[in-house]
């Protein structure tokens, strides 16, 4: 970090259902790392942090457009909770120590090289069998999705309109997709046809889980961005990528 001016603080588990089987990956990756990140900021004089959180910090709230300012939050995951977590210690090295913070949860992020996430498992899964695929839940799960380069450009708007101390700012887009919805335009972005859905059954695809997640970002929108694309068009962009880089 010596002789840099702004952290962008992105890295954490990235395998939100890897957590529920090694329950301290969270707490290392997350909560630890970002822990190590702020104390070599405050040794080093560094006051300047952008950092990736997650609407896993919400926790199970269905039928809310959740905005910044809800509350209590209650995550389901130890993602969730390792994200929280870390959100707690930046606002009191922010507060301690003069480290002037951006707050990012963000909605789905997808877009080409990703290694994970339902539009990687479901380009795998047909490859493997292109007649049947695999559904976890029911696939009413309602969530938005929005591309990585819309997510770059809301984190630079935010860094550069909003001058508080400490801020927090959702990032995604108003709408949502059904997986269900996912699972039609992968199919149809790989030239399949005839494709048999099969769900596992129930609400959550996974333990901790949350099936429905509607953003609000007025807040974000009142300094002048807001995604690009609806969340279904992200997810077809993002698929078309992901089809094309694959092997």
């Amino acid at each position: 970090m010596p002789g840099h001016d702004i952290v962008w603080h992105l890295g954490a588990n990235t395998d939100i259902p890897g957590g529920n089987r090694v329950t301290d990956l969270d707490l290392k990756n997350c909560t630890i790392g970002t822990y190590n990140v702020l104390e070599a900021m405050r040794q080093l004089n560094m006051n300047i942090l952008l950092f990736a959180s997650s609407a896993t910090v919400y926790g199970d709230a269905p039928g809310v457009a959740l905005s910044e300012s809800f509350g209590p939050l209650l995550p389901i995951s130890l993602y969730g909770a390792g994200k929280l977590a870390c959100e707690g210690l930046v606002s009191a090295y922010s507060h301690l120590f003069g480290i002037q913070a951006w707050m990012f949860r963000f909605a789905n992020v997808v877009g080409g090289r990703m290694g994970h996430g339902v539009i990687f498992d479901f380009i795998h899964k047909l490859r493997q069998n292109p007649a049947e695929l695999e559904i976890l839940g029911d696939g009413k799960q309602e969530k938005p999705y929005f591309l990585v380069e819309d997510c770059i450009d809301g984190m630079f708007c935010a860094f550069r309109s909003s001058k508080s101390l400490y801020s927090v700012h959702n990032l995604g887009c108003e709408s949502f997709s059904l997986v269900t919805r996912v699972a039609e335009i992968v199919v149809e972005e790989m030239g399949l046809s005839n494709v048999r859905f099969k769900y596992t059954g129930g609400q959550r695809g996974w333990p901790g889980d949350v099936p429905v997640v509607h953003f609000d970002v007025s807040e974000i929108k009142k300094l002048g961005w807001q995604a690009k694309h609806t969340s279904d068009e992200a997810v077809r962009i993002a698929a078309r990528r992901l089809i094309q880089e694959l092997p």
